[in-house]
C-alpha cells in the first residue's frame, strides 16, 4: 500500500516581527489523527515551517509530491 502523503505549510512570511510560533494547529491535527484515524491506512505527515524563500519552499513540497497541502495562517492587527 502506497503512503498517503500530506503537506502541512506553515510560512514565516515577509514581515518584520521577530516572532517564531510552532506549528501548534497542525501538531493537533497529527495527534488526532494518529488518535481516532484509520490505523490500517498509512499516512505521512511532513510540515514545511522553514524561513526561506518561496520558491525553495516550493520545489521542496514538489519534491514531496504530497496528495494533500494544507496551509497555515495568521494575521496581525494593530489596535
Amino acid at each position: 500500500m502506497e503512503k498517503l502523503r500530506i503537506a502541512l505549510v506553515c510560512p514565516q512570511g515577509e514581515h518584520n516581527i521577530n516572532l517564531r510560533v510552532p506549528p501548534l494547529g497542525f501538531a493537533y491535527l497529527i495527534s488526532y489523527y494518529k488518535t481516532h484515524g484509520k490505523h490500517n491506512s498509512t499516512i505521512e505527515f511532513q510540515i514545511f515551517d522553514e524561513n526561506i524563500t518561496r520558491n525553495n519552499l516550493k520545489n521542496k513540497i514538489i519534491a514531496y509530491d504530497p496528495y494533500i497541502v494544507g496551509i497555515s495562517a495568521m494575521s496581525f492587527t494593530k489596535a
